[in-house]
């Protein structure tokens, strides 16, 4: 880990910030959201939890000190303090932003046929460190496999997000998938999204980190992908990845195109999470509606300064819609 950090700093100037100039590579935050009048029922719940959680922290505390009691209290405190932020924000009649060097999960769209933008954004993060989780067969690809971990990236599992939360980083997360690599299109208008996967809310409520819309306009322009709908949705319902999977850019190579109009990924603002901890199915659903609907309005509103006011955003729940688009 420690090499792979060196090597990294040491090759920046001769190929990191070669690739981020050639990509026209902008990491930008959104906007805080307008002030607000005050929630006073919000702020009551608040006040309880964080209550409750300093209750828990003095009852752990003295416990044997053990590597588990350890992480527990650690784990309490930081919820302590992100209840006491949150807290001051409803108290000033402001809704909740990011704040530097909070660990939150991070679903990124679209996926594109190669999620290049999600891993290379987690070097220019605008909010302390982050790491880019994605899927197995990513893994398993040769140059694909060496390229992602070379830039930090690690398999899609619970334990994997667990412990890089627990560390401090923020996550970022493709939810798209494979559904959207079937969508990808750069000759389209349409920037087509998949809503149909949860499990990235389910897992955001479960260790109560902030839940954070990010949207890479230009990603879809960088790579298409060779087109066998058939072979390819029969092999990836059998395989878990579609074959044929060439991923062709730049003169018909796995090299991504230059947009013309740059690359410019923009990090939401956080989507509201219930403040008793539910995990259950409503509140899944209820985080996932919201999710969405924060994801439409950051496109709207940021389309235009990145240059792609004539695009719309496409969203769908079938993941084999996407194949037979």
């Amino acid at each position: 880990c420690f090499f792979r950090s060196a090597l990294r700093v040491w090759l920046k100037p001769f190929l990191l910030d070669a690739v981020e100039a050639y990509l026209g590579l902008e990491v930008v935050r959104d906007a805080p959201a307008p002030r607000r009048s005050v929630d006073a029922a919000a702020l009551r719940r608040l006040e309880r939890a964080a209550a409750a959680t300093r209750e828990a922290i003095h009852e752990v505390a003295p416990l044997a000190p053990t590597a588990d009691i350890r992480r527990a209290v650690r784990d309490l405190s930081r919820a302590a303090a992100t209840r006491r932020g949150i807290a001051a924000g409803e108290e000033r009649g402001e809704r909740r932003a990011l704040r530097a060097g909070e660990a939150c999960a991070v679903g990124s769209h679209p996926h594109g046929v190669v999620p290049f933008d999600a891993a290379l954004a987690t070097l220019r993060w605008p909010c302390g460190k982050a790491v880019v989780c994605t899927d197995a067969f990513t893994h398993v690809i040769p140059w694909m496999r060496d390229l992602g971990q070379w830039l930090g990236a690690r398999e899609v599992t619970r334990e994997a997000i667990g412990l890089s939360l627990r560390s401090g980083a923020s996550v970022v997360l493709v939810p798209g998938g494979q559904a959207e690599l079937f969508a990808t299109s750069s000759s389209t208008k349409q920037v087509r999204v998949y809503r149909g996967h949860r499990g990235f809310v389910r897992v955001a409520l479960q260790h109560r980190a902030r839940l954070v819309p990010a949207f890479s306009f230009g990603e879809w322009e960088l790579m298409d992908n060779v087109s066998m709908e058939g072979l390819q949705r029969w092999t990836r319902s059998w395989l878990g990845f579609p074959v044929p999977f060439w991923p062709y850019g730049r003169w018909g190579l796995p090299l991504p195109r230059r947009p013309p109009r740059g690359v410019r990924v923009v990090v939401g603002r956080p989507v509201d999470l219930p403040v008793d901890g539910a995990v259950d199915e409503a509140a899944v659903e209820a985080c996932h509606r919201a999710y969405f609907e924060a994801l439409c309005d950051l496109f709207e509103r940021h389309k235009e300064r990145a240059g792609y006011g004539d695009h719309e955003l496409v969203c769908f729940d079938s993941a084999l819609g996407a194949v037979t688009k």
